[in-house]
C-alpha cells in the first residue's frame, strides 16, 4: 500500500510538472536561480501562477503589501487555487497498468488538460488581482515569478515576446521539453511495475530517483539555454530584475512547502510536496 501510494505521488508529479515540459511557451511560466541563473532546480515547477506567490510572507514583504491589500489578495489567491483544482485520482492510478507508449500518451493529454485549465483562470484573475496591486509591485512579482520559474519561464508569452524567440526556437524548446517527458516517463514506468507483489516486492529508491531526476533536469536546463543567443540569455537575466531568494518560495505555507494541503491537480501551499522526493 506505502509503495503504491508513493507511486501515485510520483505520476500526480509529472502531471504537475508536465504543463511547464508538454505546451509551447506560450502561457504561464520550476524553481530557478536568481537573476543571472537559469537553473529549474531538481526539475520541479515552481507555482503554476505568479499570483500564488501572493500568500507567501516573503513576497508580501518584498512587495511592501499593505495590510488592507493583503486581506484583499488572501481570498483571491485561494478562490484561484480551488478553481485551478483538477484532475481524477482514477487517473493517476491508471497509468501505472498502461503500455509505456499509451502511459507517455496519457500523461501529455492530461498535462495538456491542466495547461490550459490554468491558463483561462490565470487570465479571468488577472484583472482582479490588477486592481488590488500597483505597476511597480505588479512588475516585481512579475519578475519574481520568472526567478522562480527557471528555464521553465521560456513558455511565458510575455518573456517570450520581450526576447523575440522565433518560432523555430519556440520548436527547439518544444522539442527538449517532449524528449524530458519521456525520460521521466520511462523511468516512471520502469519503478512503477505492475500490483500483486505486496509487501515482498523491493521498495523504490527514492534517492536514487531523485539523483536521476536532476541530472536529466540539468541536462534539459543546459539544452534549452542553447536554444537562446547570448543576446536573449542577456536579456533574460535583466528581466528577472534584482535576485529574490526564491528558497523562501519552498518554506511552510509557499508554493512547494508544507501548508495546507491541495490535491494533484491544485496549487495550494503543499500542493507540490511531491515534487521534491529529495510547486
Amino acid at each position: 500500500m506505502v509503495r503504491h501510494t508513493k507511486w501515485l505521488a510520483v505520476a500526480a508529479l509529472l502531471i504537475a510538472v508536465a504543463p511547464a515540459m508538454a505546451q509551447r511557451p506560450e502561457g504561464g511560466g520550476g524553481p530557478g536561480g536568481g537573476r543571472g541563473g537559469f537553473g529549474g532546480g531538481m526539475g520541479m515547477r515552481g507555482p503554476s501562477s505568479k499570483w500564488s506567490l501572493l500568500s507567501v510572507p516573503a513576497v508580501q514583504s518584498e512587495l511592501a503589501l499593505s495590510e488592507e491589500q493583503k486581506t484583499k489578495v488572501q481570498p483571491l489567491v485561494d478562490s484561484m487555487r480551488e478553481a485551478m483544482r483538477g484532475g481524477n485520482p482514477g487517473d493517476f492510478e491508471a497509468l501505472r497498468d498502461l503500455p509505456e507508449d499509451q502511459r507517455r500518451e496519457k500523461m501529455t493529454a492530461m498535462a495538456a488538460e491542466r495547461a490550459e485549465t490554468q491558463k483561462k483562470v490565470t487570465a479571468e484573475y488577472q484583472p482582479k488581482f490588477s486592481e488590488v496591486l500597483d505597476e511597480v509591485q505588479l512588475q516585481r512579482l512579475q519578475q519574481i515569478y520568472w526567478q522562480s520559474q527557471g528555464t521553465n519561464a521560456l513558455r511565458d508569452d510575455d518573456l517570450a515576446a520581450a526576447l523575440q524567440i522565433s518560432p523555430e526556437q519556440k520548436e527547439n524548446i518544444t522539442t527538449v521539453n517532449a524528449e524530458f517527458m519521456s525520460q521521466m516517463g520511462r523511468g516512471m514506468g520502469n519503478r512503477g511495475g505492475g500490483g500483486g507483489g505486496g509487501d515482498n516486492q523491493a521498495r523504490p529508491d527514492f534517492e536514487q530517483m531523485r539523483q536521476e531526476m536532476q541530472a536529466r533536469t540539468e541536462k534539459r536546463d543546459a539544452a534549452l539555454l542553447d536554444v537562446l543567443t547570448a543576446d536573449q540569455k542577456t536579456k533574460f537575466a535583466e528581466l528577472k530584475g534584482a535576485e529574490f531568494d526564491v528558497s523562501q518560495l519552498r518554506g511552510p505555507g509557499g508554493p512547494g512547502g508544507q501548508g495546507r494541503r491541495g490535491g494533484p491537480g491544485g496549487d495550494r501551499p503543499g500542493s507540490d510536496r511531491p515534487a521534491r522526493p529529495g510547486t
